[in-house]
C-alpha cells in the first residue's frame, strides 16, 4: 500500500497515523524484525518495514462471508476456475469442493501478497497427515500460485511440526518451496524442523509458558541448535500478549505483535530492551546431534511426555474444525449458486 493510500485509510477510520517513536518499539526493531499480522492485510503499520499476512481456513471463511469485503471475490473466482477444470475431467463432489477451496485460498493469498511487503503464510490442509499428502497438497497450491504469478519468495507454507509434517518440510525445502513450521512447543520439534531447513520456526511465547514450559529457553536453545548445524532457519516469536512478552523474546529473528502490543511498546520509554535470544544462544549446551537420533517412535514419545502434546492436539483439533466450517459453507454456497 502506498503512503498516500495508507494515510487515506487511516483518515477514513479517524485514527492518527502510527509513528514509531524513540521507545521500546524502536529498541526492539534493532534486534528483531517486528511484524504486524492483520487478517485484512491492509498494512496500517507499514512504516515498521516488511509485514506479514496469513491465510487459513478461518481467515478465508471470514473474507468470503463478508459481502462488502473486496476479498469475497476469492471464492467467485475459484468457482469459475473449477468450472473450467471440470469441463476437461470428471470430478467427484469431494474433489470439486477441495479444488474450489484450494483455488479460493490461492486467490486470497495472492491478494494479500500484493498488499504486504513481506510474506504470506498459507496454512496447508490439516487433514493431510502423511508427508506424502502434505507434499502433494503444497505442490498443488504452489502450481496454482504460479498460474497467478505469485513468486515463491512471497510465500511460506504453514505446516504443523509433527513427525510427518517435518518430513514433508524437508522434501519441500529441498525443492525450493519455503515452509513455516507451526505448533512448535518443544526442542524436539524445533531441532527437527531446523535440521529440515524449515524457513521459519514459530515459537508460541504465552502459550508455552501457560503449559508450564519456558518459551525464552526454547528460543535460546533453538537458536543455539540452528547455529550449531548451520541451518538457514529463522525463528518467529508469536503468542505475544504484552510489551513484556515482546521484550522477553527480543533477539528472535521475527516477533509478531498485534496492534495493542505495538502501541504499548511505542508508549514505553526507550532503554528496556536487550537481546535475550542471540546473546544467550552461544552459552546454551545443546547437542547438535539431537535431531539425528530421532525416529518417528522416539520423536512422538518425546512429545507425549511433554506439555507440548496437549497443546498440539488441541490446536490440530481447532484447525480441523475451522477446515470443516469452511467446507460446509462452500458446499452450501456452491449448492445454492451453481
Amino acid at each position: 500500500m502506498s503512503t498516500r493510500r495508507r494515510l487515506s485509510a487511516v483518515a477514513e477510520n479517524e485514527s492518527p497515523p502510527f509513528t514509531v517513536l524513540q521507545s521500546e518499539l524502536s529498541d526492539l526493531q534493532k534486534v528483531s524484525s517486528v511484524l504486524y499480522d492483520t487478517k485484512s492485510a491492509l498494512n496500517e503499520f507499514g512504516m515498521l518495514g516488511p509485514q506479514a499476512a496469513t491465510v487459513s481456513p478461518s481467515i478465508l471463511l471470514h473474507a468470503i462471508q463478508k459481502a462488502e469485503n473486496f476479498d469475497k471475490g476469492a471464492l467467485e473466482g475459484a468457482l469459475v476456475y473449477a468450472k473450467e477444470k471440470e469441463e476437461g475431467e470428471t470430478m467427484s463432489k469431494e474433489e470439486k469442493l477441495e479444488l474450489i477451496i484450494d483455488k479460493a485460498t490461492v486467490n486470497l493469498a495472492a491478494k494479500f501478497a500484493a498488499r504486504v511487503d513481506g510474506r504470506v503464510s498459507v496454512e496447508v490442509d490439516a487433514k493431510k497427515s502423511s508427508a506424502e499428502a502434505i507434499v502433494s497438497k503444497t505442490e498443488r497450491l504452489m502450481k496454482m500460485f504460479r498460474e497467478v504469478n505469485v513468486e515463491t519468495n512471497k510465500l511460506l507454507f504453514k505446516i504443523p511440526a509433527t513427525w510427518e509434517g517435518v518430513q514433508a518440510m524437508r522434501q519441500l525445502e529441498n525443492k525450493g518451496v519455503p515452509c513455516h513450521a507451526t505448533l512448535c512447543y518443544c526442542l524436539e520439534q524445533t531441532a527437527l524442523a531446523a535440521k529440515a531447513n524449515a524457513s521459519l520456526i514459530q515459537i508460541y511465547y504465552a502459550r508455552i509458558n501457560s503449559y508450564g514450559g519456558n518459551a525464552l529457553a526454547l528460543a535460546q536453545d533453538t537458536k543455539s541448535f540452528i547455529q550449531s548445524v548451520a541451518s538457514p532457519s529463522k525463528i518467529l516469536a508469536a503468542s505475544i500478549r504484552s510489551a513484556a512478552d515482546a521484550r522477553a523474546m527480543a533477539g528472535c529473528d521475527y516477533i509478531l505483535c498485534n496492534e495493542r502490543v505495538l502501541k504499548e511498546l511505542n508508549a514505553n520509554a526507550a532503554g528496556g530492551v536487550t537481546d535475550n535470544v542471540r546473546n544467550a544462544a552461544g552459552s546454551r549446551n545443546v547437542d547438535k546431534s539431537l535431531a539425528d537420533s530421532f525416529t518417528k517412535a522416539t520423536f512422538e514419545a518425546a512429545l507425549k511426555s511433554s506439555p507440548a502434546n496437549e497443546a498440539i492436539q488441541l490446536q490440530l483439533q481447532s484447525y480441523l474444525a475451522a477446515q470443516k466450517q469452511l467446507e460446509t459453507f462452500v458446499e452450501e454456497f456452491v449448492g445454492l449458486n451453481c
